[in-house]
């Protein structure tokens, strides 16, 4: 055990809701929080769920080392084992990032990162929302996302 929690905030003044394949999107957002709790020190890494305009947003924060300039460049591509590694000795099939990437694209999205080396990343999955009229506003947080230790 490495001693991390997982937090995540959710808009609720307006909905976030998406269509798509559920399984799915619960994978990439899934692949998103191992990578952030696999690459990070103990601590606490969070997350948000907001919408902007047209498009429901969904961030992962983590405190891990962050990507150099040629990782970045290799991020999203199949069996790309980049130079960040697990801190708890982990493993690593090179495929997840390009997972979600295909995961992302077929529902109409797109992944922004924004990341510093030796100071942590932020994957934010961006992907067309329902109209606020037709989509209701969720009772609870969505599944999957509670405390990890």
């Amino acid at each position: 055990m490495k001693d991390q929690a997982l937090s995540c905030d959710v808009q609720t003044d307006v909905p976030c809701v998406v269509e798509g394949d559920e399984r799915k999107l619960r994978e990439a957002v899934a692949n998103l929080v191992s990578n952030a709790l696999k690459y990070s020190p103990p601590g606490a890494e969070g997350g948000h769920v907001d919408r902007r305009g047209d498009e429901v947003r969904v961030a992962v924060v983590d405190s891990g080392p962050g990507l150099s300039e040629v990782d970045q460049q290799r991020l999203l591509a199949p069996f790309q084992r980049l130079s960040a590694k697990p801190t708890g000795g982990e493993g690593s099939s090179g495929l997840g990032l390009y997972i979600v990437r295909q995961i992302i694209d077929a529902h109409g999205g797109s992944i922004d990162v924004a990341t510093e080396l030796g100071e942590g990343s932020i994957f934010t999955l961006l992907l067309p929302a329902i109209p606020p009229t037709s989509a209701p506003v969720p009772e609870t947080a969505p599944a999957g996302l509670g405390r990890q230790d």
